[in-house]
């Protein structure tokens, strides 16, 4: 069985695309309704032939390249198998597969908590745990938590108020925490699995379907607007900092803050509506000074993924020409690379014309 996410309809003699369901993480898709008179339908893979689908297999495993066809009306569910992960995971798995439920809940007895049954995976090996109900906290006096891990050979519980180290954590899971407040009943149950089915889809669509870029298409792409040195962005989908796509909006004239040293202190500035490029200033690594007039710089354009806000920081260098400045180094000021804000456009500037001479892009770069 897979996790079930969408509901589909696919009519007689209709097409439907794998690749348009492994793009939104799904590997497989199953049966869920046939509208003949003998319980199967007949389903053409790729022009190659049919086979019958019947209630007693319904399941379909797919890898994207597959084109689906149905003789007759049917409704599917497209989804998520974990069993998918078994071979390909192999010496690389280190998670739980993702569970309908929590893993850890409450008891009636609230000095107890339950276990259910789940699979995970540890250095590609699979092992599957077995439901415990009614397990005991075993808080001594005073305030505390307890982690609760899985390793190879199954449950247990760290020391009271002990966290895992990272070597605990290359070879076992943290599974999830229980606190008491009062030495005794359990006040806080807390799931904190990791769950490799979904690292695994994100890391997917990641490397197949974005083509290790952040952004798709024009997703982020800054162009000058109709007003003179203000700037528009265009909307489209990008990869946000957990692997997860998201949705760039497209703004008219976008809202940008300011970035440069103010006594040699690198600052935010507040954001700056329908924000207009400034053209006559540098920043000097000490504050911001006046531009040489005839000279040229090159100011970086930033996006945080997350806030999804605009900064723009100062150019630091002046040029005698625009082609000069072209060769600008990336500056992203305050924001560290490996963070989730990004530089997305360097902009040249012409002081002597007091306007963007410009825009280049460098998105994914």
């Amino acid at each position: 069985m897979i996790t079930p996410a969408e509901r589909i309809v696919l009519k007689p003699n209709e097409t439907l695309k794998a690749s348009t369901l492994t793009a939104k993480g799904y590997n497989a898709i199953e049966l869920n309704g046939i509208l003949s008179g003998n319980n199967s339908t007949q389903v053409g893979i790729n022009g190659t032939g049919n086979m019958t689908w019947r209630l007693s297999d319904k399941l379909i495993k797919i890898t994207g390249t597959e084109t689906i066809t149905a003789s007759e009306q049917i409704v599917i569910i497209a989804g998520y198998d974990p069993s998918a992960l078994v071979g390909f995971t192999s010496g690389t798995a280190h998670g739980v597969i993702k569970k309908d439920t929590d893993i850890l809940t409450s008891n009636i007895d609230t000095t107890k908590y339950n276990i259910s049954s789940f699979e995970y995976y540890i250095l590609g090996s699979r092992y599957v745990s077995i439901e415990q109900l009614g397990v005991s906290a075993n808080f001594t006096t005073g305030e505390s938590f307890k982690i609760i891990m899985v390793g190879t050979a199954g449950i247990y519980l760290l020391p009271a108020n002990t966290f895992p180290t990272p070597d605990d954590l290359v070879t076992d899971l943290e599974i999830g925490v229980i606190r008491t407040t009062d030495g005794v009943n359990i006040d806080i149950i807390r799931n904190s699995a990791f769950f490799i089915n979904e690292v695994f889809r994100n890391l997917y669509i990641w490397s197949k379907f974005v083509k290790r870029t952040n952004y798709l298409s024009n997703a982020g792409l800054i162009t000058e607007n109709a007003t003179p040195n203000r700037l528009d962005i265009q909307s489209g989908k990008t990869i946000d900092s957990n692997l997860s796509l998201a949705m760039v909006d497209a703004v008219s004239q976008i809202s940008v803050s300011e970035v440069y040293h103010v006594a040699g202190t690198y600052t935010i500035a507040s954001e700056i509506s329908a924000y207009s490029v400034n053209t006559s200033q540098i920043d000097n690594g000490t504050d911001l000074v006046s531009i040489t007039p005839s000279k040229f710089t090159t100011h970086t354009l930033l996006r945080g993924a997350t806030s999804k806000r605009l900064y723009l920081v100062f150019g630091v260098n002046e040029y005698g020409t625009a082609e000069l400045a072209l060769a600008e180094p990336v500056n992203r000021g305050i924001f560290q690379e490996g963070s989730d804000i990004d530089p997305i456009a360097q902009i040249v500037v012409d002081r002597q014309a007091g306007t963007i001479d410009r825009i280049i892009d460098i998105r994914n770069t």
